[in-house]
């Protein structure tokens, strides 16, 4: 008898061993990309893909998307001419009544660095009674720099129920995984100076008239 729970102890540890490794793994994971270049200048168009990695088994049914960025650096720009529409190059998975726009929404909770209340984000949506289950491009958004520096484009995971996915029967998807992308323009600035506390001191006569030359010591050794 004490062999026989002795068995079922070691096989209940494997088994939530085993359970332990497989929940590390996210059922989906969405992932924004980044942008980085010295060169970049004011006015450069620039197209940040947004990619989607699907466990096996998982399928959706519904998407919910909302996406910050800085406006004082970056305009989203849409997918065509007087378009409405802001994603670009959508997943034939889910191209078909995916809705995507730009504007400003009130009442939000602060996503830091984004605090204000009101503020325009990247909003997408879609549902199907079709399923799809894919991995790879998801869509890409495409911005115009209006500001050299650093910015992030950052799902907004502050404010409920924005960014979720939910399968064929409504039901939101756990262990899902949001990385933000980050957008680097223009050279970084230079380190700030922050010179050594020096003594000066003269090194020869202190009398002189213009045009003359005065030699002057300076001891930049730790007191």
């Amino acid at each position: 008898m004490k062999h026989i729970i002795k068995s079922f102890i070691i096989i209940g540890s494997f088994i939530a061993l085993c359970f332990n490794a497989a929940s590390a793994q996210f059922n989906i994971q969405t992932t924004i990309g980044s942008y980085n270049s010295s060169n970049c200048t004011v006015g450069d168009t620039i197209i940040l893909p947004v990619t989607i990695n699907m466990a096996p088994g998982i399928s959706l049914g519904a998407i919910s998307l909302a996406i910050d960025f800085d406006t004082t650096k970056l305009r989203c720009i849409p997918s065509s001419s007087g378009g409405s529409s802001y994603a670009l190059n959508v997943n034939t998975n889910i191209a078909s009544g995916f809705l995507s726009n730009v504007a400003v929404f009130p009442n939000l909770i602060s996503n830091s660095p984004y605090n204000g209340s009101t503020r325009s984000q990247i909003r997408c949506g879609w549902s199907s009674l079709t399923p799809a289950s894919f991995s790879g491009l998801m869509f890409n958004l495409r911005f115009i720099i209006l500001s050299t520096g650093t910015s992030a484009v950052k799902w907004d995971l502050s404010n409920p129920e924005l960014c979720e996915y939910a399968n064929a029967a409504a039901f939101v998807i756990g262990n899902v995984s949001f990385v933000d992308g980050n957008v680097v323009c223009g050279a970084p600035s230079p380190p700030p100076c922050n010179p050594p506390a020096i003594n000066v001191t003269a090194g020869g006569p202190t009398t002189f008239c213009q045009g003359d030359s005065v030699v002057l010591r300076v001891d930049t050794s730790s007191n």
